[in-house]
């Protein structure tokens, strides 16, 4: 538990110094994103923790199921704006450290390749357009720069890449039409040298009909067209090379317009792939089944408690074998926020996750 305490306790403190360094954009006002999060009630402070119980592992230690997952610590201001994100190495350690305006507003990110050796990232905003990505090494010296313009109408109309020397590398141009929806996007290696053209087109409902990619030739490369059905894309296909079909997308809803079934033919290989998909009523993915030439070759089948909490989880392959299951139960406090979670994978090992929440 003073573990708990302390990362909180860094997390707050971090957050408050980077909230007087930024003040003129921190108080910038945006509905609470608490439930963004699966948070409930006025939540200060998230941090996590998960071990595994086996016998003779530390249980001071983090151990994750596997590579792709780790703890993460979710700070927020008294509106429930996002401030902050914190993930964790087994270690303890930082992986990276985020700070937001909001979760769709980065501010400065350090993604951690040692414990004191890190790439740092700073995002500067002008009237809520990105203008600046500056990354740079752990001394200081520049690794690459990223700089956006934009129009009258807040476009962005031109992007360019510096490397290290703040030579420019690359550089991108954006035309809009009348609706501000963006026609052509061209990439130029160096200043003028341009390297690839897409064209895009779009129906009168602003969905977008067509797009074409030519290279520094004008030579097209490849065209994709799209259909719609009361504004939902229903197909696609993509040609190359004088109009040979390379790949076609189909698509059915259902009457919540969830995606329910999706066909994809790839001509390189004459293969068809299929998928299929089940919801609960909270529009959570209960079933996943991924077909190839009409054989099933994998499924995923998932429970969700009321709160969309993952219950259960397991794969089958081919074989109509269960290859992973998990199953999770939970603890929760007075805000039905869980606070505990146990996982049992394939009924051998458990991994439990405490979850350490302060409140406004």
């Amino acid at each position: 538990m003073n573990k708990f305490c302390a990362l909180i306790c860094l997390i707050s403190l971090i957050s408050c110094q980077k909230e007087t360094k930024e003040n003129n954009v921190i108080d910038e006002k945006i509905p609470a994103q608490w439930n963004d999060f699966g948070l409930k009630g006025k939540v200060k402070s998230a941090v996590e923790f998960t071990n595994e119980l086996t016998p003779n592992f530390p249980n001071n230690s983090r151990k994750f199921e596997n590579q792709s997952l780790a703890d993460i610590g979710l700070t927020f201001d008294k509106n429930g704006k996002l401030i902050e994100k914190a993930i964790f190495n087994e270690n303890g350690t930082y992986s990276e450290l985020t700070t937001y305006n909001g979760k769709d507003k980065i501010l400065a990110q350090k993604k951690y390749i040692s414990q004191n050796d890190f790439i740092d990232t700073k995002y500067s905003w002008e009237d809520a357009k990105n203008t600046i990505i500056t990354r740079r090494k752990t001394d200081g010296s520049l690794l690459d720069k990223e700089v956006f313009l934009h129009n009258n109408d807040g476009n962005n109309v031109e992007k360019y890449k510096y490397d290290h020397r703040e030579v420019q590398v690359a550089r991108t141009s954006y035309s809009y039409d009348a609706k501000d929806r963006i026609i052509e996007e061209i990439n130029y290696q160096d200043k003028q040298v341009m390297q690839t053209r897409l064209s895009i087109e779009y129906d009168d409902n602003n969905n977008k009909i067509s797009e074409s990619l030519f290279d520094k030739n004008y030579k097209l490369q490849w065209k994709t067209l799209f259909n719609y059905e009361n504004n939902l894309l229903v197909s696609s296909k993509t040609f190359v090379e004088n109009d040979k079909l390379e790949v076609e997308t189909t698509i059915k809803y259902d009457a919540k317009k969830r995606v329910i079934f999706k066909e994809t033919f790839e001509k390189y290989d004459n293969s068809t792939h299929k998928e299929e998909y089940d919801y609960d009523a909270n529009d959570n993915l209960i079933s996943w089944k991924v077909y190839k030439n009409n054989q099933i070759i994998n499924q995923i089948i998932s429970s969700f408690d009321k709160n969309n909490n993952l219950l259960s989880q397991k794969n089958i392959d081919k074989n109509k074998k269960t290859v992973y299951q998990k199953n999770n139960t939970y603890i929760f406090d007075k805000n039905n926020n869980w606070i505990s979670r146990e996982s049992k994978i394939n009924n051998e090992k458990i991994f439990t996750t405490k979850r350490e929440i302060v409140y406004y």
